[in-house]
């Protein structure tokens, strides 16, 4: 089983290996990860890998010497990124700064069934300046599934008092040997740090997906089983696939109006189907409004400025193409 596969399965891969200097260190991770997946860049520059270690006055969490208390990376994207790698360059030679884990489905298991249905409502994040990317604030859950989540104090808007002390229990804390690439599930872990005491600490840090990059948060599969069923002809199923997508989704988001648009339209396939009329005629127009409002020509694959004039044109007995 290689790192990637153990990641996937365990949710987190320890991988030890040979000293390297920050420029080696950056080859190897970009050329280890886009042999599988593909990186994601951290800001509005497009960085892909980050340098985490000390830096006077810098703003991101990661360049203070204090705690960095659990939670995911980029919590504030939607998708945030799935994986989440940590090389060591330079470890704390004073034993501060020991990376520290702790599975989603662990600290869920400390909370009660209200406290996990208050995790999946819709509230705001707000991203970092040092991170922002166009987007001040996005709109989602915190949890999805059964124990998926994304989750970072700092960029709510109100405190979950009894999620942050169920934080606070036991977790993983490994001072990490340099040349060590920590890898993790970042949906499915939460990770932080101890203080710093020593601020020639380095790590490398990337962020990436795997072979199939998720639309939104929570996306396991939902959106590619969808348009394989569309195009197989089964309108039911593909809508029920999305449904589930559009369901934790921001609905005025351009991902909630492509997601809705696309459940009518593949019920107005399904009406054309049956032979009936008057539906295919409402849910066609419905799907190419919605579709319209989503402002962009393309969404992940999907030609939005194809699909619009084929549904105003569509009757009984045809259907669409993605």
């Amino acid at each position: 089983m290689n790192c990637f596969e153990l990641l996937q399965h365990e949710g987190v891969a320890v991988v030890p290996g040979p000293a390297r200097s920050a420029e080696e260190g950056r080859a190897w991770l970009t050329s280890l990860v886009e042999g599988w997946g593909s990186l994601h860049g951290h800001d509005a520059a497009g960085r892909l890998v980050w340098d985490v270690r000390v830096e006077p006055g810098g703003q991101a969490r990661s360049q203070r010497m204090d705690e960095f208390s659990l939670h995911t990376d980029a919590s504030f994207e939607d998708p945030p990124p799935r994986y989440v790698g940590l090389l060591v360059i330079r470890r704390d030679a004073l034993g501060g700064g020991q990376s520290q884990w702790v599975s989603c489905a662990e600290v869920l298991g400390r909370v009660s069934a209200r406290c996990r249905a208050d995790l999946r409502k819709l509230r705001w994040l707000r991203v970092p300046a040092e991170f922002c990317k166009g987007e001040e604030r996005v709109r989602g859950p915190l949890l999805c599934g059964q124990d998926l989540m994304r989750y970072r104090r700092e960029v709510l808007d109100s405190d979950i008092p009894e999620f942050s002390a169920a934080l606070q229990g036991e977790r993983t804390s490994l001072d990490l040997a340099e040349g060590t690439l920590l890898l993790l599930d970042n949906w499915r872990f939460f990770h932080g740090r101890t203080a710093i005491l020593d601020n020639s600490r380095h790590l490398l840090r990337v962020r990436f997906f795997g072979p199939e990059v998720p639309v939104i948060f929570g996306d396991v599969g939902q959106w590619r089983r969808g348009l394989s069923l569309f195009e197989a002809g089964e309108f039911w199923e593909a809508h029920e696939a999305w449904e589930e997508l559009w369901q934790i989704s921001h609905k005025l988001s351009c991902a909630g109006l492509v997601l809705r648009g696309l459940i009518q339209a593949a019920a107005a396939c399904l009406k054309s189907r049956r032979g009936e009329e008057r539906g295919v005629r409402i849910l066609a127009a419905r799907a190419a409004r919605t579709l319209r409002s989503a402002s962009c020509d393309r969404w992940n694959g999907v030609d939005l400025s194809r699909l619009c004039p084929q549904l105003d044109e569509l009757r009984v007995g045809q259907r669409l193409w993605l």
